[in-house]
């Protein structure tokens, strides 16, 4: 496969950093969000945009809605004009919407150090900066009959209009107090989990120009190239038709550009699983092996920390609080169709009351047995062969509610429910906690299923259901293991958690998200605060930008590569935690 050769143009910004007169700064709370372009393209061939929240999409147009940034010496507002398919063949500037900013290069945004700079000031309850490599970033797939554009894009979906485009984003919230001010929980990431393109880094600092001790870091310590030929090797590299559930969610799960450069690695989470190496509704391995010798495991999936339902009170009210945990022990079961995941366990609730903050009286303790999390095997989507394990696509997504939607049947063609709990108290403790919310105003029932459901995904995920090193340690002592232990560290065997998000881990020290829990291990998190650590304010964060998979990559890393593309006979090969 042909790899792009981008001119060699290095900033070396660390060092200029220490020389550098701080840009003025306002009386208000502003993040300095700099970058320092360390990938093979020149800066004017490295581009950035803003996608700000997508809910609720009726707020599209409002302008208070949008992140207050500003880029470059003269602080610069972004445009914020969004492309819309007005035409439905072709993407022009529109005058409506604001989901994506205007794309700018990195150079129009430096000073004369060449060090980037955007300054944030609020209003980014949710918000990514895509920074693309050698061609403009185009924002949105999809768009209502208003032409607003709401819809993100797809890495996988041929008719995005960034298909063919080399981008990599972050993420980030600055701004979710009252009024878009910023707040003490405001943080951002990395992530690999959906796609990865290119290596990135960030450092948090306490003064405005990124200069001294980072606070916190996260990032990659491999080369994107060298990531990329590690990632191709993992698929099964099989294309599949591009009429999958997820819309078009199959085809290959290596992108290349329209000169056959590789771009873009697709992930599991974006495919799901195959029920056998050579076909299926994605191009990852299935667990089939994993869960016949895992279904005697004594694993136990315990909620350590528990969930609490406290709403809001105000003064002086009177209000309860359900505190509720579990307990599932694992079971794996073989069907005709398949493995099907059963853990059978208790779930726990303690109900206190409390007036004027104080408790009022003695705590009631109810437990809710004999409640089951099935996960079925016997479902399909799509025609014949595109059949896919869903106790394996569950492992990927983490998710108990990833095909609510509708679009999966069972073998006989009647409607499949992927995943459901059941039992004889279920009933009764979902009567018991409906209506409770938490401190957000989210529903808790919801939430405390999603939790049940990224305990037992991931703890197959990680390897540790059946671990071959640690024994049958409980989930509660999986998440404080100093070094963690996953992956590899819990198994021999490679074919017994998610190798993608593993080959993440190993390259950024598990701090870029490669799956939707990777903040569940403690020893490392991908995440790193935009406004306060621990009470110390976050002046400013440094970007490093570093090579995407099109660079030139070093003699052993194009070996892989070439290697990867061989082995599939020329075939195509192929992210948060919300």
């Amino acid at each position: 496969m042909k790899m792009i050769s981008a001119p060699r143009v290095r900033w070396y910004s660390f060092i200029v950093l220490f020389l550098l007169v701080m840009w003025p700064a306002g009386a208000s709370a502003a993040l300095n969000m700099w970058f320092t372009n360390n990938s093979s393209y020149a800066a004017s061939n490295v581009w950035i945009t803003i996608q700000r929240g997508q809910n609720p999409l009726s707020d599209v147009t409002q302008s208070s809605n949008r992140p207050s940034v500003t880029y470059g010496e003269s602080f610069t507002s972004f445009n914020w004009q969004m492309y819309s398919n007005s035409t439905g063949t072709t993407w022009q500037p529109g005058t409506y919407g604001n989901l994506f900013s205007e794309t700018i290069s990195l150079s129009s945004m430096t000073n004369s150090s060449g060090i980037g700079l955007l300054k944030w000031s609020g209003n980014a309850a949710s918000a990514a900066v895509y920074i693309s490599y050698g061609t403009p970033f185009i924002g949105g797939t999809s768009a209502l009959s208003n032409n607003y554009t709401v819809s993100g894009v797809s890495a996988n979906n041929p008719n995005d209009p960034n298909y063919h485009v080399a981008y990599q984003p972050f993420e980030i919230t600055y701004g979710t107090g009252a009024g878009g001010a910023p707040a003490s929980g405001d943080q951002g990431d990395l992530t690999a989990i959906n796609y990865f393109t290119a290596s990135l880094k960030i450092q948090s600092f306490e003064n405005a120009n990124a200069t001294g001790t980072p606070l916190q870091q996260a990032g990659f310590h491999k080369s994107g190239p060298q990531i990329g030929s590690e990632l191709a090797t993992i698929t099964t590299g099989n294309p599949l038709p591009t009429n999958g559930a997820e819309g078009n969610a199959g085809g290959p799960s290596v992108i290349t550009n329209g000169t056959g450069d590789v771009i873009r690695i697709i992930g599991p989470s974006q495919f799901g699983a195959s029920p056998t190496a050579d076909w299926g509704y994605g191009n990852y391995d299935g667990f089939n092996s994993y869960f016949a010798g895992a279904g005697a495991s004594n694993a136990t999936f315990t909620n350590n920390s528990a969930y609490n339902t406290i709403p809001k009170p105000g003064p002086g009210d009177t209000y309860t609080n359900k505190n509720v945990s579990f307990a599932f022990n694992n079971s794996v079961t073989n069907t005709a169709n398949g493995y099907a995941l059963n853990p059978t366990g208790t779930i726990t609730v303690v109900t206190t009351k409390y007036t004027n903050g104080v408790i009022d009286g003695a705590a009631t303790t109810n437990s809710y047995a004999n409640i089951v999390f099935h996960v079925s095997p016997d479902a399909q989507s799509g025609s014949a062969p595109i059949i896919s394990n869903i106790a394996s696509q569950f492992i990927y997504l983490g998710s108990d509610t990833a095909f609510n939607g509708g679009a999966f049947t069972n073998n006989d063609g009647t409607p499949a429910t992927y995943a459901w709990f059941d039992g004889t108290d279920w009933a009764t403790f979902t009567n018991v906690l409906t209506g409770f919310v938490d401190g957000s105003g989210a529903a808790a029932l919801p939430n405390v299923t999603a939790q049940v459901a990224g305990e037992i995904s991931t703890g197959f995920a990680a390897g540790f259901v059946g671990s071959t090193n640690l024994g049958s340690l409980p989930s509660d002592q999986w998440w404080g293991l100093n070094p963690t232990n996953a992956f590899s560290g819990a198994t021999t065997n490679s074919g017994n958690y998610n190798q993608y998000a593993a080959a993440i881990a190993d390259a950024s020290s598990n701090s870029v998200y490669g799956m939707v829990y990777s903040d569940r291990f403690t020893e490392a998190s991908p995440l790193v605060n935009s406004y306060q650590l621990n009470g110390t304010n976050v002046g400013s964060w440094l970007i490093t930008v570093g090579d995407p998979i099109t660079a030139v990559p070093e003699p052993s890393g194009l070996a892989l590569l070439m290697m990867a593309s061989v082995a599939i006979g020329g075939v195509l090969l192929r992210r948060r935690r919300d």
